[in-house]
C-alpha cells in the first residue's frame, strides 16, 4: 500500500542494491523503486539526510549526493526548512510505470534547468558495448596502480601524450611540456583563477555564465565583471572599457557554444579579444569545453596567442561525464 503516513515515510530505509553501482546511485534507484511500487506515496517526506546516513552507517555527502541524484530524475523536491518530499503531479508514467527523467520532468514543467549540461541518452547497443570494452581495457593495461597508488601531479607522460594527441587538432603547435592533467574542467580552472588572482581581484566574464564559475569566484573571493554580450558573444569594446576601468586579472570566456547561450565568438572577435588582453596585460582563461564538437571549429584563444591564453579542455562535456579529465594548455 501507499505510504499515507508522514511519519512512516521519514522512516523510510531503502533496500540497496550493493552490486548496483556507485552507493548513491543505488539509494537513488531503491527510492525510484519505492516510488513507482507505491510504497512511496506523493508529498510523502523523506527521512533528514544526517539520519538516513546514520540509519545506513554512510557517509553524509552520499546521502547527499543520492537526494540531488533524485530530485534531477524529477522524483523529490527540496522545500526550504521543511525538508525532502516525494514529488507530486504524478511523476510516474500512468501507462508504463517509469519514473519520468528529470529532463522529462522539467519539459513537463515547461522549465529548463541551466545549471547541468547532460548528453541524451541515446539507444546504440554497439556503442554502449564499445564504451564498456573501453573500459574493461583500462584494468588490463593499468591494473591495481589505478586503484592504489596516487597518481603523478599534473599526469605522467603517457598520460599527457593522450592529451596532446586530444587538443593536437584545434593547438597544433602545442608541446607535450605544456600539457597537464587536471581532475576536471572545474578543477582547472580553480587552480589557474588561483595563480593568477588573490581575494578581492577582478575576474572578466560573459554576462550571463554557468554557475560553476560563479561559485568559483565566491569559493576564491573574487570580484566578477561582466563583460556585455550580443548574439555573437562578448563584445570586444566592453571588455576593454572594463580593462581601463577596473584593471581585471584574467578574462575567464567560453569562445565556442558558450554556456548557456550557446554564442559562439566569430574570429574578428577572437582577435580583438586577444589584442585588448596583450594590450592591458590581461591573462586569458579559455573553457574549451564544447571545442572538439564542431566540425568545422575555429582556432581557440590559445591557438592566436600561446603565451597569454590558459586553455582548459575538458572530456565531460565533449566525451562522457564521467571522464571527470581535463587538459591544461599553460602559457
Amino acid at each position: 500500500m501507499p505510504v499515507a503516513s508522514s511519519n512512516a515515510a521519514t522512516c523510510w530505509t531503502p533496500e540497496i542494491d550493493a552490486a548496483a553501482g556507485p552507493l548513491y546511485l543505488a539509494i537513488a534507484e531503491a527510492l525510484a523503486a519505492d516510488v513507482r511500487a507505491g510504497r512511496l506515496a506523493e508529498g510523502a517526506r523523506l527521512p533528514p539526510q544526517r539520519a538516513l546516513a546514520a540509519r545506513l552507517g554512510i557517509d553524509f555527502t552520499t546521502v547527499s549526493r543520492a537526494y540531488a541524484e533524485a530530485a534531477r530524475r524529477g522524483l523529490v523536491e527540496g522545500r526550504v526548512g521543511r525538508g525532502t518530499f516525494v514529488r507530486t503531479q504524478g511523476r510516474a508514467d500512468a501507462a508504463s510505470g517509469e519514473v519520468v527523467s528529470g529532463e522529462a520532468a522539467s519539459r513537463q514543467d515547461g522549465l529548463v534547468d541551466l545549471t547541468m549540461n547532460l548528453p541524451p541518452r541515446f539507444h546504440d547497443p554497439e556503442l554502449a558495448a564499445r564504451m564498456w570494452r573501453g573500459a574493461r581495457d583500462l584494468e588490463a593495461e593499468g591494473g591495481l596502480d589505478l586503484l592504489l597508488r596516487y597518481q603523478d601531479p599534473g599526469g605522467s607522460r603517457r598520460d599527457r601524450v593522450a592529451g596532446l594527441r586530444w587538443l593536437s587538432p584545434r593547438l597544433p603547435s602545442l608541446a607535450v611540456e605544456r600539457v597537464l592533467v587536471c581532475p576536471g574542467a572545474q578543477g582547472a580552472l580553480l587552480a589557474v583563477a588561483g595563480l593568477l588572482a588573490a581575494p578581492g581581484d577582478t575576474l572578466c566574464t560573459e554576462a550571463l555564465t554557468y554557475p560553476g564559475l560563479r561559485a568559483l569566484a565566491a569559493q576564491l573571493h573574487l570580484r566578477l565583471a561582466a563583460v556585455p554580450m550580443d548574439a555573437d558573444g562578448l563584445i570586444p569594446e566592453a571588455f576593454e572599457a572594463i580593462c581601463r576601468d577596473r584593471r581585471p586579472k584574467a578574462l575567464c570566456c567560453t569562445p565556442t557554444l558558450q554556456n548557456p547561450t550557446t554564442a559562439t565568438l566569430p574570429q574578428a572577435r577572437r582577435e580583438a579579444l586577444v589584442a585588448i588582453a596583450r594590450r592591458h596585460g590581461v591573462a586569458i582563461i579559455e573553457d574549451d569545453a564544447y571545442g572538439a564538437l564542431p566540425e568545422a571549429p575555429l582556432p581557440p584563444l590559445a591557438a592566436l596567442a600561446p603565451d597569454l591564453v590558459y586553455h582548459v579542455a575538458g572530456l565531460a562535456k565533449s566525451v562522457a561525464p564521467a571522464l571527470r579529465i581535463a587538459y591544461l594548455a599553460v602559457p
